[in-house]
């Protein structure tokens, strides 16, 4: 990243008389461009998310202590600090949390789908995620990874099943673990944000807030990946649509450009777009979604784009 990607982007947002050298650019600079904007937009958002993600963060973890204190590592399970005999099932937002001391005598799980949309059940052998797939059916994956080979392969061959909810005790059964050293427990949950974490489970007690700061990074990093997607995705598809209705119409005389430098001018024509976009997705406007107001601005642009191209043709053809 150097000045002239900062002048080419203040230009860009700021009329339309850069495009007469921006149609002499070449693919490669085109891309590199894109994704230093779509890097700087990314992380732009997440910083000004930041203490709403670390917020989110902290309240779940907040009352995960409050209910469970802390994770004790037996030798013959995992269990919570506070009332490990205890059964119970909690909710927290769309999630229910859910821990048996032992297996359900009944062999059925008290899982309510109608409230929630996901879940996690805690058993002294075992931790899983469940997801809603229908009214019947969950899509079920272990949450609980150690260091048995054997235990780990049929999590890769298996996971993500969908599974009917009286069979979900069965399929549990096929993933508990035996030995209980070098745990670790995988978080994941959808509120605002997607949060994301892997938490090491010490031999004797583990707090639920040494979830946080590893949580936050791996939130950060998913939230980062994810709107650099959002935005890299968006400008390409949209860029190379303008691109192949304007090179295969007869419009493309009007500004003797060929596919290339039209998607080249398209893709720089999408630089308003992605900055207003992610004002707009930073600013929490539920009712603007970052496509809604990137495609909007982008084609509003590009009429002024175009438009400046079809003089600087006319002024080519006049000199020649």
């Amino acid at each position: 990243m150097n000045n002239f990607f900062i002048k080419i982007v203040f230009s860009v947002c700021s009329g339309t008389e850069i495009f007469r050298e921006i149609i002499k650019f070449s693919t490669f600079k085109a891309i590199r461009h894109l994704i230093f904007l779509a890097v700087i937009c990314s992380f732009a958002f997440v910083l000004v998310k930041t203490p709403e993600i670390r917020k989110e963060i902290n309240n779940f973890t907040s009352f995960l202590d409050h209910n469970f204190g802390n994770i004790i590592v037996k030798n013959n399970g995992i269990y919570p600090e506070k009332e490990p005999n205890k059964p119970r099932n909690l909710s927290y937002d769309s999630m229910q949390i859910s821990y048996y001391p032992e297996f359900p005598s009944n062999n059925k799980l008290n899982i309510n789908n109608d409230l929630n949309l996901m879940g996690y059940v805690w058993l002294p052998n075992n931790i899983f995620i469940w997801k809603k797939f229908d009214k019947t059916n969950f899509l079920i994956y272990p949450a609980l990874y150690s260091e048995d080979t054997a235990r780990n392969m049929k999590i890769v061959t298996g996971m993500l099943n969908v599974i009917p909810k009286e069979d979900l005790i069965s399929y549990i059964k096929k993933f508990n673990i035996n030995e209980f050293k070098n745990l670790k427990v995988f978080f994941a949950a959808q509120f605002n944000y997607p949060l994301m974490a892997f938490l090491d489970l010490k031999k004797n007690a583990t707090s639920f807030t040494d979830l946080s700061s590893n949580a936050f990074t791996f939130t950060v990093a998913g939230i980062i990946i994810v709107f650099f997607a959002k935005i890299f995705l968006n400008a390409i598809i949209y860029s190379l649509l303008f691109a192949a209705i304007y090179s295969i119409t007869n419009r493309s005389n009007q500004y003797n450009l060929k596919f290339k430098g039209f998607w080249i001018v398209a893709v720089y024509a999408c630089f308003p777009g992605i900055i207003i976009g992610t004002i707009f997705s930073a600013a929490n406007l539920i009712w603007l979604q970052y496509q809604t107001v990137f495609l909007v601005a982008f084609i509003v642009y590009l009429m002024a784009v175009t438009q400046k191209l079809r003089k600087i043709n006319a002024e080519n053809n006049l000199n020649n």
